[in-house]
């Protein structure tokens, strides 16, 4: 759990530090075009994205439950999680299949 703590706090203090070197020539302008923006469009833009994630979460856990039967929601969310991150911190989207086929050996599946 201390370790949990410690990565949280480094994985928000580089967030905050790429933040501040993307935001840092146009901070003002950024921040008035985000209040003339539509609210109920970036709404339904995150409840089109959080639908589109648990539908692929489902497609995970269905694919995967036709070879092994005690597949929660749960496991598949988080590999769906893991899965987005690797492809995005890997060149060419490169590694979240790799960390699929690790985390599916990792529970005993391949």
């Amino acid at each position: 759990m201390k370790n949990l703590k410690k990565n949280s706090i480094i994985l928000l203090l580089i967030t905050f530090i790429v933040f501040v070197f993307v935001l840092k020539d146009d901070f003002f302008s950024i921040i008035e075009t985000l209040k003339n923006a539509n609210y109920l469009w970036i709404i339904a833009a995150l409840l089109c994205y959080f639908i589109a994630i648990i539908f692929e979460a489902r497609a995970y856990q269905e694919i995967i439950h036709g070879y092994q039967y005690h597949y929660t929601f749960k496991q598949a969310y988080k590999m769906l999680l893991i899965t987005k991150f690797f492809n995005g911190i890997t060149p060419f989207s490169s590694g979240g299949q790799p960390m699929q086929v690790y985390m599916l050996k990792k529970m005993g599946f391949v």
